[in-house]
């Protein structure tokens, strides 16, 4: 069995002093205080907007979440603000609707008031919808916050908007409160987090656009309670040539001796590992994601094939491209191109960095979906052909190891993965313990 560990590679690039600056810790502090505003993108100073929709090719670029979103009513965005003081965390929150007036809040509970005018906040403001040219509906939506000074209640630490009732998300808990009832729009719920864990964190930083629960059994992660850095581990086999699969994407190879299969193995996962270690910020929060690689024919695993093209360095074999369409029948197919490249040293870095390309699409698809990770983030067809979109390599700053890129300067040395990439890595872990 072996195991392959990041930190290593991790220490080597960055350097000791850069590992302790990521590794310095801060906390999630607790909700503290809830604001609403209307028809603006902008929350009040020291707040900060319930995360909406991801958009752009690389769904890089957040939009802050309309709880209004597809009614005729006035955008309604909810803003939080955090803060160390105990006695002012929020507890709990709950949402009161009526057809007829606004409801109020109960004994011991707080309204969620409209920034601008100071009044309760409507969460169905603006929005109504009529029937037979008679019939008018409208329905009033109150948000209510419970604070505590008692410090042995948890506290709330995150919230996460969900556009249908769906199951809830792991560490979180639904409000059972269309926000959009009765009127036509979309049916949006909010879900509330009492865990300051980075997994929690990561959900809700994902906003709408995401399914939470899309995980695999082949990934398991661990939490420090100290620290807070967050260790995930990936069960892999690595099959010589292919394997013993009826269908083998191996065809064309070059057979290749026991001890260079077991040397690009452990080489495909130093890749993933070095690729897909780093710093993971999440609202405002950084840790450290440590990605270690497991090798093992027990189940549950994923399998990774490993074939070699060209008998000899610089030989002019031709290129043979790596593939990993998660759920086909094809395994997750990884080339070293021997023949291609000039020297071992290339073959090596490209190998590498194709590794952890391959595994990222596992990744991708978990989080944002099947087009986005056979696009390459909208960076080719989805046939993964290039395309007008394709970009060159900027001349300076790192580049998207997921990304398609048409020419330009594209040195191995500027390949990284993106935050959110990496925040993507600690969702898709099936079981998540913090130790």
């Amino acid at each position: 069995m072996l195991r392959i560990s990041a930190v290593a590679f991790f220490l080597t690039s960055l350097g000791s002093s850069n590992f302790a600056a990521i590794s310095a810790q801060t906390s999630f502090e607790p909700i503290q205080d809830l604001r609403v505003v209307y028809n603006q993108d902008q929350c009040p100073q020291g707040f900060e907007p319930l995360a909406g929709h991801r958009v752009g090719s690389d769904l890089e670029v957040q939009l802050p979440a309309d709880l209004n979103a597809g009614t005729n009513g006035n955008s309604v965005r909810l803003c939080y603000q955090r803060g160390s003081d105990p006695g002012k965390a929020i507890h709990d929150v709950a949402f009161y609707s009526d057809p007829t007036t606004p409801p109020g809040c109960p004994s011991g509970w707080e309204t969620v008031l409209e920034e601008e005018t100071q009044t309760p906040a409507d969460f169905n403001e603006g929005a109504s919808v009529t029937w037979f040219w008679f019939w008018h509906v409208k329905r009033y939506i109150t948000m209510c916050y419970r604070p505590s000074s008692d410090v042995s209640e948890d506290p709330v630490y995150q919230l996460r908007l969900l556009n249908r009732r769906q199951s809830e998300p792991r560490e979180f808990e639904v409000k059972d409160q269309d926000l959009n009832a009765d009127v036509l729009g979309e049916r949006q719920y909010l879900a509330v987090s009492r865990s300051p864990s980075m997994l929690a964190a990561a959900i809700a930083f994902a906003g709408t656009g995401n399914d939470p629960d899309f995980t695999f059994d082949w990934a398991e992660a661990i939490e420090e309670s100290a620290t807070g850095d967050v260790t995930v581990n990936f069960r892999l086999h690595c099959q010589k040539d292919g394997g013993p699969d009826i269908f083998n994407a191996c065809a064309g190879r070059t057979d290749m001796t026991d001890d260079e299969f077991d040397r690009l193995c452990a080489l495909s996962f130093e890749g993933m590992a070095y690729y897909w270690s780093g710093p993971v910020t999440l609202d405002g929060v950084t840790r450290l994601l440590t990605v270690t690689f497991e090798e093992t024919s027990q189940a549950p695993n994923k399998d990774a094939d490993i074939c070699v093209r060209g008998e000899e360095f610089g030989d002019g074999s031709s290129f043979k491209r790596s593939q990993n369409i998660e759920g086909n029948i094809i395994d997750m197919t990884i080339w070293y191109n021997k023949g291609f490249f000039p020297s071992q040293e290339i073959a090596d870095d490209y190998f590498k960095e194709t590794s952890a390309h391959e595994i990222g699409h596992s990744i991708l698809l978990a989080a944002s979906g099947l087009v986005h990770t056979a696009t390459h983030k909208g960076t080719s067809t989805i046939l993964s052909e290039y395309s007008a979109d394709t970009p060159m390599c900027p001349a300076t700053g790192d580049l998207d190891v997921m990304k398609y890129y048409s020419g330009g300067s594209c040195e191995f040395e500027r390949w990284n993965t993106t935050n959110w990439d990496r925040a993507k890595v600690i969702m898709m872990a099936s079981t998540y313990a913090i130790v």
